[in-house]
């Protein structure tokens, strides 16, 4: 009798039905792995376009495959699992480079900030103008309520999500979201006549 491995079943899998088809009678180890092993590398090259810095596209790639893995039960087919991905991969892209432009100006003295500013390849001109808004910025997070800023901090900069940061802290979901909500406003409100105001207004533009 011949024992089928789950490398070997998934070797066999090429396409999205087959892949769904598997995973739905059971098999779901084997279409997860063949669907990883067809698609890991439209999760990179998708990174790679929005990042273009190889080591970040890559963390961000694999971030992209375990993400769709972990929801995988819930894909209706509307579209194929290249599409899907591609989507998955350009909002975790995309949220990466969110998080890294304003990082860059909040070196906190970790290792992941440090290899954002290497990656991002600052002229003299942009450390000078990052050192100039770290400054300006720090100070506008003085002054928010330390509760309201606590969870800014947490929601934007560690990408925690309301549930993760409700364990955290011991606080509600909806008290945390209009606390982030508040924060985000009044760090608007004060951002509102200086230079990085627009940069800042098209980041929260659907939250404002």
């Amino acid at each position: 009798m011949t024992t089928f491995t789950t490398s070997t079943v998934a070797a066999h899998l090429s396409t999205d039905d087959e892949i769904i088809s598997a995973y739905r009678s059971g098999q779901q180890e084997q279409a997860i792995t063949a669907f990883v092993r067809l698609h890991q590398r439209t999760a990179y090259s998708t990174a790679l376009r929005y990042l273009n810095c190889p080591e970040d596209a890559r963390d961000c790639a694999q971030d992209a495959l375990i993400a769709a893995v972990k929801s995988f039960s819930t894909f209706k087919g509307e579209s194929s699992l290249r599409s899907w991905l591609i989507r998955i991969t350009r909002n975790k892209a995309i949220g990466l480079y969110r998080r890294q432009r304003w990082l860059r100006f909040l070196p906190f003295g970790d290792s992941d900030t440090d290899h954002a500013v290497m990656c991002s390849s600052e002229s003299p001109f942009d450390q000078l103008h990052r050192n100039e808004f770290e400054v300006f910025f720090r100070t506008i997070l003085a002054k928010i309520p330390p509760r309201q800023r606590e969870v800014f901090m947490m929601r934007y900069f560690e990408d925690l999500t309301y549930d993760e940061i409700s364990a955290q802290t011991g606080r509600n979901v909806g008290t945390l979201k209009a606390n982030y909500h508040w924060a985000v406003n009044t760090i608007t409100n004060l951002l509102r006549t200086s230079e990085y105001f627009k940069e800042w207004r098209s980041e929260f533009n659907d939250e404002l």
